[in-house]
């Protein structure tokens, strides 16, 4: 909490320096709202002493849009349907592929099939959110959203890293090591 004396006077708050107010204590008293009255000092003194604290909370966030232009908006809407469509079928093909067929079931193509399970997620993690601000013209973003697409995104980054690190060692020890 910091400590704070407002002159009702002069309309000036002090606390170590003094700065003006432009409207005069009415003012002040509008901006310090969120300021609570300690005590008031004798009778006839002009001097009050408040406390102020100093938090802030942050409820969402603002992006910066992708294009000024309503016609540019809507461009990067059909350019991300289409591409987050054309993702979602080919991963949805090797996900069927490799589910259905049981000549299919051997170790690479297990990996394979939770890669494409990994892209997907990584693609419903944000894009919809890009495509919806496009669509409708938002800019803003919750924080608990942001922090959820942080999460999930880099959770889904590891995780195929991780996933095209093992198929790589898979094909090194099916090539190098045939028989062991």
């Amino acid at each position: 909490m910091k400590e704070v004396l407002l002159d009702r006077d002069k309309g000036a708050v002090l606390s170590g320096r003094e700065w003006s107010v432009r409207e005069g204590f009415d003012s002040s008293m509008r901006n310090l709202s969120s300021a609570v009255i300690v005590f008031s000092p004798a009778k006839g003194s002009n001097v009050w002493r408040k406390q102020m604290s100093n938090s802030s909370s942050i409820s969402h966030f603002l992006l910066l849009p992708l294009a000024d232009t309503r016609q540019l908006q809507l461009l990067h809407f059909c350019l991300f349907l289409g591409i987050s469509l054309a993702a979602l079928l080919a991963n949805g093909l090797i996900i069927s592929a490799v589910a259905c067929s049981h000549l299919l079931h051997m170790p690479m193509f297990f990996f394979l099939l939770n890669l494409a399970l990994t892209d997907l997620g990584s693609i419903c993690t944000t894009v919809p959110k890009a495509m919806h601000n496009s669509l409708w013209d938002t800019r803003h973003i919750s924080y608990e959203g942001c922090a959820a697409q942080v999460f999930l995104v880099f959770f889904f980054l590891t995780s195929e890293f991780s996933l095209l690190t093992i198929m790589c060692y898979d094909c090194y020890v099916s090539y190098c090591k045939p028989l062991h």
